[in-house]
């Protein structure tokens, strides 16, 4: 059944999860081989228990089948030439079912654009392998456009693989059945910029494609990533850069793009992830399918863009900071407040940058309107000898003050932001901290994760989770115009733009491996971030 709680619906399993391991056993010994193969059975089983009918509720039962991907095994060295073509003969190896990583907790969401949040549940399971089926007998909010998406978590709530349905029509009291592949290790688009639909877009403006992995910088390139006049099919020449490790792909055009036209952005064949697996095209699998169109807008006005740079560590203004409209001879410096303006701004999303010496570049988008003044913010963190990691958070006028939390895997777990206790330290457990708290709009709000040496290990080898929390509430997140930028030591490995879609006033941004390093996107606007409820966020 479906209940509320607050500003949270929750999706009730109405069975425990069943799951059907499909696992083979196989001896070693050549000559048992045949043996056993002529023993090999099909195993059957009862079905989920009849359900009774549903009551009135607008809900509709589901029957949801999740499958866990299989994955090729290879054969073992020592085997002759013989037995493993024999093996693969009996038994193809796309189903030779291996271990995968052990899947702690499925994660169903059911979005649809009627619901203004998802309907979600979790359930705890453990010790599932490649085949395995994985059944929830759910009650699902009728209407239509229903999207079913399933995730799978391990125990240190990373995400390991994922499926979506198709979208469905759901009517009450009647039952649907519905398959999910949950495929492993399949990269895939987690969002595009400008978004689907867009309209009024800037002429200057860049487009920018985000992957839920690190890429194959090689094979995203002008070839296969593209943008075309929708109406003559015209290729926009461009550029196509990606940032390091490659997760966000920039696509910057030529020469500004015509005015009132509509533009597709399109992937080709050939994009791989780092370790060689494609990136997953089907609208049906996981992430937002590709290609998408936008519009930009009529021959602009002008506005202008005023604002103030300043240091990421410790909110103070830089003096004589170049700051500069996109690509454009559009540019200013900064005086001794740390104030500029830009004149002669076009209409439309412009990207900001601000440089200087001594100091890692910044950019922040601005919403430009005729003949008014955008105010921004732009943080600028000082160049460091060291991999340390540092998150800057930068915003608009409003909402007034948004916090920057980071939970620690540390032993016992600490959790960083603003009260002076919860602060952290660079120089002792939980080896991070918050440099920066702004309460009046606009930013910094900066954490630094210290570099890894040993002893001691200041970087913990479980899960990071950062998120933003709405703390005044005044205006919804989605206004915020909010943009977090992450680096490693000089390098950006990661840069994220509030989305423009959600409910809620937690953004929770990404996850940290801190065995690796690996940036884990997550960007998604909600109620309660990294397992916490929103209500103990700001407290």
């Amino acid at each position: 059944m479906i209940y509320s709680s607050g500003s949270h619906q929750r999706l009730e399993p109405r069975d425990q999860i069943s799951a059907i391991r499909s696992t083979t056993s196989w001896c070693d010994n050549q000559g048992l081989l045949l043996a056993t193969v002529l023993f090999l059975a099909v195993l059957s089983g009862c079905g989920p228990e009849q359900q009774p009918n549903l009551e009135s509720s607008g809900s509709a039962q589901v029957s949801l089948n999740l499958t866990l991907s299989q994955k090729a095994a290879a054969v073992q060295n020592h085997q002759s030439g013989f037995w493993a073509t024999v093996r693969r003969w009996l038994l193809p190896t796309e189903a030779w079912a291996v271990s995968t990583a052990d899947v702690s907790k499925i994660q169903i969401q059911v979005t649809a654009p009627d619901l203004p949040f998802p309907v979600t549940t979790e359930e705890e399971t453990s010790g599932k392998r490649s085949g395995d089926v994985i059944t929830f007998n759910l009650d699902v909010p009728v209407g239509s456009n229903r999207t079913i998406i399933a995730t799978c978590l391990n125990a240190q709530g990373q995400p390991i693989c994922q499926g979506r349905s198709d979208p469905l029509t759901l009517t009450a009291g009647e039952a649907t059945t519905v398959d999910i592949l949950l495929s492993e290790s399949v990269p895939f688009v987690t969002s595009v910029s400008p978004a689907n639909g867009a309209t009024n877009v800037g002429f200057g403006s860049t487009i920018q494609i985000t992957f839920s992995t690190a890429m194959a910088a090689s094979t995203i390139n002008t070839q296969t990533f593209i943008v075309r006049n929708s109406e003559s099919s015209a290729l926009v020449p461009s550029s196509v850069t990606c940032n390091t490790p490659c997760t966000i792909a920039t696509l910057t055009p030529s020469s500004p793009l015509s005015p009132d036209t509509s533009f597709t952005i399109a992937l080709r064949e050939g994009i791989t992830d780092a370790t060689g697996n494609p990136l997953f095209f089907s609208a049906s699998g996981p992430g937002v399918s590709v290609p998408t169109t936008f519009t930009t807008g009529s021959i602009p006005g002008i506005g202008t863009v005023a604002g103030t740079v300043t240091r990421a560590t410790d909110g103070q203004p830089l003096i004589n900071a170049s700051v500069r409209i996109g690509t454009t001879d559009i540019q200013s410096n900064t005086d001794e407040s740390g104030s500029f303006t830009l004149n002669s701004v076009p209409v439309g999303q412009q990207t900001v940058v601000a440089t200087l010496a001594d100091f890692t570049a910044n950019s922040v988008l601005a919403n430009v309107r005729e003949g008014e003044t955008t105010i921004v913010g732009i943080s600028l963190n000082p160049v460091v000898s060291s991999d340390q990691i540092s998150i800057i958070l930068n915003w608009g006028a409003t909402p007034r003050d948004l916090d920057a939390h980071l939970f620690v895997p540390s032993s016992p777990p600490f959790h960083i932001f603003y009260p002076v206790s919860q602060r952290g330290t660079l120089l002792s457990s939980p080896y991070a901290q918050l440099d920066h708290d702004d309460t009046s709009g606009f930013g910094p709000e900066t954490i630094t994760i210290a570099v890894p040496i040993s002893p001691p290990p200041p970087r913990f080898s479980g899960t990071y989770c950062y998120f933003v929390h709405n703390f005044t509430g005044e205006a919804p997140l989605t206004s915020s115009e909010a943009s977090v930028q992450v680096l490693n030591g000089n390098r950006e490995i990661a840069r994220y733009n509030m989305p423009t879609q959600g409910a809620g006033r937690d953004w929770e941004v990404f996850r940290l491996d801190g065995a690796t390093g690996a940036i884990i996107t997550v960007n998604r606007i909600t109620d309660g971030a990294c397992g916490l409820p929103s209500s103990n966020n700001s407290d």
